[in-house]
């Protein structure tokens, strides 16, 4: 374990009832060693990625779930953003699905986003589009372009929603100018064919 030099440190922060704060990764250790979910969250953060420690991403994930079973919604989160991306296998479709679910009450976008894909694709839980595209909008609202995306789909095909293709259409194009490949497919999808929009190859 070989912290990194004073100057190159990035610092971690906490929300606090005094406000936000700042601590050093010897706090976030002591943290984690009582046991304090954010601090586990924070110490399994900082072995995955390499702040301001070396970097372990076997340690960091055992972490992450120390701090995900005593009910850590952001690490919830980031195990399962993990996940999907292909790089992390310590989860299976349905318990990613129930993650996602708990952590989007908290109100995080990534977690409304990924328990809106459960609902629409029923994975652990029954399929239900209004469901899915009541949580797409949650996150869309706070900035997740990929739910915008996904839930300009559900209006594209008139599921769990009225179907409306140029509600779609202003959907696809709003991702697609804020960098979501997702979006700029399906915005090139419509301009080829007309879809909500004027037709233009």
């Amino acid at each position: 374990m070989i912290p990194m030099p004073e100057e190159e440190r990035r610092g971690f922060v906490f929300n606090t009832p005094q406000g936000d704060k700042e601590v050093e990764i010897e706090d976030v250790m002591r943290m984690a060693r009582d046991g304090d979910p954010d601090g586990l969250y924070a110490l399994g953060m900082a072995y995955l990625f390499g702040w301001d420690i070396e970097q372990d991403e076997k340690i960091g994930y055992d972490y992450l779930e120390q701090a995900s079973d005593l009910g850590q919604t952001e690490a919830m989160t980031l195990l399962v953003r993990m996940y999907m991306q292909g790089e992390y296998d310590g989860l299976d479709p349905e318990t990613a699905a129930k993650m996602s679910i708990t952590a989007a009450k908290d109100g995080i976008p990534d977690a409304q986003m990924y328990a809106g894909l459960a609902y629409m694709d029923g994975i652990g839980v029954k399929q239900d589009y209004s469901k899915a595209a009541k949580l797409f909008r949650l996150a869309a609202n706070q900035g997740n372009d990929e739910a915008r995306t996904n839930l300009a789909f559900l209006f594209q095909e008139g599921l769990g929603v009225e179907k409306d293709v140029a509600k779609a259409y202003k959907m696809y194009r709003t991702a697609a100018k804020n960098g979501n490949l997702n979006g700029m497919f399906h915005l090139a999808i419509a301009y080829e064919f007309g879809n909500g929009t004027e037709r233009d190859l």
